[in-house]
């Protein structure tokens, strides 16, 4: 189980956006044996969903890109694992989303499809975007 303290950005209401309309997130994963790249990275993009809360339903770009070392990774990675807290986040006029992943072999299921289609109606835009 993480520690909830683990990260800065876990804490609650340590900033929140308003008016959030588009976002990148360039998320740069620990070499550090000890850390967890999946684990790391959903606190990232929780800590995000966390921040954006007020303005959720104003958000119409979403862009997340991680980056890390290869071997930290496990063999393949669910992308449904990975964007949980994004999907779960209520960004109903999600117009565009993009994910890439540099050297992460992505599992994408016909469930993590259904997935994103449920979480944003509205997206025109999706590309999916990992190296192997």
């Amino acid at each position: 189980m993480a520690n909830e303290n683990r990260h800065p950005l876990r804490r609650p209401n340590i900033c929140t956006f308003i008016a959030l309309e588009s976002a990148t997130l360039n998320v740069y994963v620990s070499t550090s044996p000890d850390s967890d790249p999946t684990e790391d990275t959903v606190d990232v993009l929780a800590a995000f969903c966390n921040a954006v809360t007020h303005a959720s339903h104003l958000l119409q770009s979403l862009d997340i890109f991680i980056w890390g070392s290869p071997s930290q990774w496990d063999t393949a990675v669910g992308l449904r694992n990975l964007v949980a807290p994004v999907l779960q986040a209520s960004f109903c006029e999600l117009r565009s989303f993009s994910f890439g992943a540099e050297d992460l072999t992505l599992r994408i299921e016909d469930a993590t499809i259904e997935a994103l289609v449920g979480a944003w109606p509205k997206l025109e835009h999706l590309c999916l975007d990992c190296d192997t």
